[in-house]
Protein backbone atom coordinates (compact mmCIF):
# COMPACT_ATOMS: atom_id res chain seq x y z
CA UNK A 1 0.00 0.00 0.00
CA UNK A 2 1.60 3.26 -1.15
CA UNK A 3 0.51 6.51 0.50
CA UNK A 4 1.66 9.90 -0.79
CA UNK A 5 1.74 13.20 1.10
CA UNK A 6 2.09 15.67 -1.77
CA UNK A 7 3.43 19.14 -1.07
CA UNK A 8 4.23 17.97 2.45
CA UNK A 9 6.19 21.01 3.64
CA UNK A 10 6.15 20.82 7.44
CA UNK A 11 3.02 18.62 7.51
CA UNK A 12 4.87 15.31 7.56
CA UNK A 13 2.80 12.12 7.80
CA UNK A 14 4.28 8.98 9.29
CA UNK A 15 3.84 5.98 6.99
CA UNK A 16 3.46 8.14 3.88
CA UNK A 17 6.02 9.12 1.27
CA UNK A 18 6.43 12.83 2.04
CA UNK A 19 6.98 14.70 -1.22
CA UNK A 20 7.92 18.36 -1.60
CA UNK A 21 9.79 20.65 -3.98
CA UNK A 22 12.06 21.85 -1.16
CA UNK A 23 14.59 19.45 0.34
CA UNK A 24 14.45 19.40 4.12
CA UNK A 25 14.43 16.97 7.00
CA UNK A 26 11.56 14.50 6.76
CA UNK A 27 11.01 14.90 3.03
CA UNK A 28 11.41 11.51 1.36
CA UNK A 29 11.32 12.65 -2.26
CA UNK A 30 12.09 16.07 -3.75
CA UNK A 31 9.87 16.47 -6.81
CA UNK A 32 8.46 19.44 -8.70
CA UNK A 33 4.82 18.39 -8.88
CA UNK A 34 4.04 21.02 -11.51
CA UNK A 35 5.97 18.81 -13.97
CA UNK A 36 3.29 16.45 -15.25
CA UNK A 37 3.03 13.49 -15.75
CA UNK A 38 4.34 12.35 -12.37
CA UNK A 39 6.59 9.32 -12.04
CA UNK A 40 3.98 7.09 -10.41
CA UNK A 41 2.19 4.49 -12.54
CA UNK A 42 -1.54 4.58 -13.30
CA UNK A 43 -3.67 3.26 -10.41
CA UNK A 44 -0.63 2.50 -8.23
CA UNK A 45 -1.36 4.66 -5.14
CA UNK A 46 -3.77 3.78 -2.30
CA UNK A 47 -4.07 7.19 -0.64
CA UNK A 48 -3.05 10.78 -1.36
CA UNK A 49 -2.86 13.67 1.08
CA UNK A 50 -2.91 17.26 -0.21
CA UNK A 51 -2.76 19.18 3.06
CA UNK A 52 -2.52 22.90 2.50
CA UNK A 53 -0.74 22.32 -0.77
CA UNK A 54 -3.36 22.40 -3.58
CA UNK A 55 -3.70 26.18 -3.22
CA UNK A 56 0.01 26.57 -4.01
CA UNK A 57 -0.30 25.13 -7.53
CA UNK A 58 -1.12 27.44 -10.44
CA UNK A 59 -2.94 24.57 -12.21
CA UNK A 60 -5.17 22.78 -9.66
CA UNK A 61 -7.18 21.06 -12.41
CA UNK A 62 -4.09 19.27 -13.73
CA UNK A 63 -2.95 18.35 -10.20
CA UNK A 64 -6.35 16.81 -9.42
CA UNK A 65 -6.41 14.93 -12.74
CA UNK A 66 -2.96 13.53 -12.02
CA UNK A 67 -4.06 12.45 -8.53
CA UNK A 68 -7.02 10.69 -10.11
CA UNK A 69 -4.76 8.96 -12.63
CA UNK A 70 -2.37 7.48 -10.05
CA UNK A 71 -4.98 6.52 -7.43
CA UNK A 72 -6.22 2.93 -7.41
CA UNK A 73 -9.97 2.43 -7.90
CA UNK A 74 -11.48 3.02 -4.46
CA UNK A 75 -8.35 4.95 -3.42
CA UNK A 76 -8.74 7.86 -1.02
CA UNK A 77 -7.71 11.47 -1.47
CA UNK A 78 -7.71 13.83 1.50
CA UNK A 79 -7.57 17.52 0.67
CA UNK A 80 -7.34 20.35 3.18
CA UNK A 81 -7.36 23.84 1.70
CA UNK A 82 -7.75 27.39 3.05
CA UNK A 83 -11.26 28.79 3.25
CA UNK A 84 -12.01 31.93 1.28
CA UNK A 85 -12.99 33.88 4.41
CA UNK A 86 -9.55 33.49 5.99
CA UNK A 87 -7.54 36.72 5.86
CA UNK A 88 -4.32 34.75 6.35
CA UNK A 89 -5.15 32.57 3.34
CA UNK A 90 -6.07 35.48 1.09
CA UNK A 91 -2.99 37.41 2.17
CA UNK A 92 -0.50 34.61 1.43
CA UNK A 93 1.67 35.42 -1.60
CA UNK A 94 2.10 31.71 -2.31
CA UNK A 95 -1.62 31.00 -2.71
CA UNK A 96 -3.15 30.96 -6.17
CA UNK A 97 -6.67 30.56 -4.77
CA UNK A 98 -8.82 29.84 -1.76
CA UNK A 99 -11.83 27.53 -1.57
CA UNK A 100 -15.43 27.59 -0.43
CA UNK A 101 -17.12 24.79 1.46
CA UNK A 102 -18.64 23.26 -1.71
CA UNK A 103 -15.82 23.81 -4.22
CA UNK A 104 -14.23 20.37 -4.10
CA UNK A 105 -17.53 18.52 -3.74
CA UNK A 106 -19.05 20.42 -6.68
CA UNK A 107 -16.14 19.90 -9.03
CA UNK A 108 -14.96 16.41 -8.09
CA UNK A 109 -18.10 14.52 -7.03
CA UNK A 110 -20.32 15.16 -10.03
CA UNK A 111 -20.02 15.97 -13.70
CA UNK A 112 -19.39 19.70 -13.94
CA UNK A 113 -17.95 21.96 -16.59
CA UNK A 114 -14.33 21.59 -15.44
CA UNK A 115 -14.37 17.78 -15.23
CA UNK A 116 -16.86 16.11 -17.57
CA UNK A 117 -17.19 12.98 -15.44
CA UNK A 118 -17.54 12.31 -11.73
CA UNK A 119 -14.05 11.56 -10.38
CA UNK A 120 -14.64 10.91 -6.67
CA UNK A 121 -17.41 10.16 -4.22
CA UNK A 122 -17.38 12.50 -1.25
CA UNK A 123 -16.64 10.69 2.02
CA UNK A 124 -16.28 13.71 4.30
CA UNK A 125 -16.62 17.46 3.99
CA UNK A 126 -16.31 20.06 6.74
CA UNK A 127 -15.43 23.63 7.59
CA UNK A 128 -12.94 24.32 10.36
CA UNK A 129 -12.54 27.54 12.30
CA UNK A 130 -9.06 26.64 13.50
CA UNK A 131 -6.43 24.40 11.96
CA UNK A 132 -7.08 20.75 12.71
CA UNK A 133 -3.56 19.34 12.56
CA UNK A 134 -1.44 21.61 14.73
CA UNK A 135 -1.38 24.97 16.40
CA UNK A 136 1.71 27.06 15.82
CA UNK A 137 2.87 30.37 17.23
CA UNK A 138 0.10 30.54 19.82
CA UNK A 139 0.92 31.03 23.50
CA UNK A 140 -0.19 28.16 25.72
CA UNK A 141 -2.60 30.33 27.71
CA UNK A 142 -4.47 31.19 24.48
CA UNK A 143 -4.98 27.51 23.70
CA UNK A 144 -7.20 27.31 26.78
CA UNK A 145 -9.64 29.57 24.90
CA UNK A 146 -8.97 28.59 21.29
CA UNK A 147 -9.52 24.84 21.61
CA UNK A 148 -12.98 24.96 23.29
CA UNK A 149 -14.04 27.91 21.13
CA UNK A 150 -12.92 26.06 18.01
CA UNK A 151 -14.97 23.01 18.99
CA UNK A 152 -18.06 25.18 19.51
CA UNK A 153 -17.67 27.14 16.26
CA UNK A 154 -16.97 23.96 14.28
CA UNK A 155 -20.09 22.37 15.78
CA UNK A 156 -22.23 25.38 14.83
CA UNK A 157 -20.67 25.55 11.35
CA UNK A 158 -21.42 21.86 10.85
CA UNK A 159 -25.15 22.44 11.34
CA UNK A 160 -25.25 24.41 8.09
CA UNK A 161 -21.89 25.12 6.51
CA UNK A 162 -23.45 27.21 3.74
CA UNK A 163 -25.22 29.50 6.24
CA UNK A 164 -22.01 29.78 8.25
CA UNK A 165 -20.03 30.59 5.13
CA UNK A 166 -22.46 33.12 3.72
CA UNK A 167 -23.71 34.80 6.86
CA UNK A 168 -21.89 34.54 10.15
CA UNK A 169 -18.35 33.18 9.70
CA UNK A 170 -17.02 36.73 9.33
CA UNK A 171 -18.26 37.54 12.83
CA UNK A 172 -15.70 35.05 14.22
CA UNK A 173 -12.82 36.13 11.98
CA UNK A 174 -13.58 33.73 9.14
CA UNK A 175 -13.08 29.99 8.82
CA UNK A 176 -9.54 28.66 8.42
CA UNK A 177 -9.90 25.58 6.25
CA UNK A 178 -12.06 23.22 4.25
CA UNK A 179 -11.56 19.48 4.68
CA UNK A 180 -12.66 17.19 1.87
CA UNK A 181 -12.09 13.45 1.56
CA UNK A 182 -13.07 11.55 -1.56
CA UNK A 183 -12.97 7.99 -2.86
CA UNK A 184 -11.99 7.40 -6.49
CA UNK A 185 -14.83 6.08 -8.63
Amino acid sequence: MIILNLGAGDNLIKGAINVDITPKEGIDEVIDLTKIPWKWEDESISKIYLIHSLEHFPQPKEILQECHRILKPGGIIEIIVPHSSSAMAVGCLGHYRTYSYDTLNDYLSRPFYLFKEKMFETQKQELRWWYGRKVVNVPFWMLCFIIPLSKLINLLAGISPQVCENLWCYWVGGMKEVVWIGKKV
